[in-house]
């Protein structure tokens, strides 16, 4: 079998508050060509600043691949949201084809979440 992988670290500053950009992220994910599922979330509260981690996942069957996207978004209460993501698109390619669709989800949803309106 074949077997590629993608994976990608990024960093963005949007303006918002946390509950609007955390909406406003998850709807980018969850609509379009690459759907991805929100599968889980972790938030808390420490010197300050509030911190949430939500987790994201398509899985195909048929080619066989998976995209995970884990998104760290901290508010230190001062209008901007730091967004760290953290992407990862694999495929095993059914009878050795390499079809890449793990790793052009990842890319696509990269791509979408910078274009997000932001600081950087």
């Amino acid at each position: 079998m074949g077997e590629a992988c993608y994976m990608a670290v990024f960093e963005k500053v949007v303006h918002g508050n946390l509950k609007d950009v955390i909406q406003n992220t998850d709807m980018l994910l969850k609509e379009g060509k690459h759907k991805l599922d929100f599968r889980d979330e972790y938030s808390m509260t420490s010197q300050g600043m509030d911190v949430t981690v939500r987790i994201y996942q398509r899985y195909n069957v048929i080619p066989g691949n998976s995209t995970c996207i884990t998104l760290l978004f901290q508010d230190n209460k001062d209008g901007d949201i730091k967004i760290v993501g953290l992407l990862a698109g694999d495929e095993y390619g059914i009878f050795g084809m390499d079809l890449g669709m793990g790793a052009r989800t990842a890319q696509a949803c990269e791509e979408k979440l910078n274009s997000m309106d932001g600081a950087s």
